[in-house]
């Protein structure tokens, strides 16, 4: 908590013209040896320093290690910005062969912590990457993440969207669908239910589900103005949609039923 406040401190303070670890630490999320030596003063030289923090902060999927190129850095979620509603619309994507697919959590939201930890979790579990080919970082924020993945030569955009987690493919060549979607959805899965199980959370696995169709046309689902109206549509165990505001029973088309293929 005390890195979470001194990164927001330092972002809408009068230092904004420092560089460096400072610059990556407030803006990227990145955290380094030398930078916590250089900042936190709690530290008892042979007993308790910057590696065993970081190795607890591991254990605890605060932070996940990003091997560069001669140095270690680490990533924590939990220290970025959040991205508005208005620039959160702007990474959504209905045009994909893929629809959104949502986990919807039984308590009409997700708990505190499981978006950061998800994050770190599939980064370290999976393997996904935050890093483009070229070796720079992708989007990065507190609520919105863009990863690559090994398995599959997809793109996914993840968003917290507080009452579920949105997954989006953003970049997919046709023929890698089928592989990527089942694929996605259980490695989140999975990474909830071990998220859940890391911060004592009971009774959390969340509900596959999609945007329901009475949330509008494409073009309203990516206005500004039509996340107060977007709305759920949970998948049930029959195989239909259950609309979470009771208006219908939404159709499931195929862009829905490539992520239900597969898996457990």
């Amino acid at each position: 908590s005390d890195l979470v406040q001194e990164g927001y401190e330092l972002r809408h303070g009068e230092s904004s013209s420092r560089e460096g670890d400072w610059m990556q630490f407030c803006y990227e999320g990145i955290v380094t040896v030398e930078y916590l030596n250089s900042t936190c003063k709690h530290f008892e030289k042979g007993l308790f320093e910057s590696p065993e923090l970081l190795k607890l902060l591991e254990n605890l999927l605060v932070v996940v290690a990003l091997k560069l190129p001669g140095v270690v850095k680490y990533f924590m979620p939990a220290l970025l910005d959040t991205l508005p509603q208005d620039e959160l619309d702007k990474h959504r994507v209905f045009s994909s062969l893929a629809a959104p697919l949502l986990f919807q959590f039984s308590h009409g939201c997700r708990r505190a912590g499981v978006f950061c930890c998800l994050v770190v979790h599939l980064m370290k579990e999976c393997k996904w990457s935050i890093l483009s080919e070229s070796g720079e970082l992708m989007l990065v924020a507190r609520n919105c993440i863009t990863f690559s993945l090994p398995s599959c030569t997809c793109i996914v955009t993840l968003i917290d969207a507080f009452y579920y987690i949105e997954a989006h493919i953003i970049e997919a060549t046709p023929s890698v669908y089928h592989k990527a979607c089942p694929t996605i959805r259980e490695e989140i899965l999975a990474g909830i239910n071990a998220v859940c199980v890391k911060l004592k959370y009971v009774n959390d696995r969340p509900h596959l589900a999609f945007f329901c169709q009475h949330s509008g046309s494409t073009a309203e689902a990516t206005s500004p103005s039509s996340h107060e109206a977007r709305h759920a549509a949970v998948v049930k165990e029959d195989g239909h949609c259950l609309c979470t505001k009771g208006l219908a029973i939404p159709k499931l088309e195929e862009k829905h039923k490539i992520w239900l293929s597969g898996g457990s």
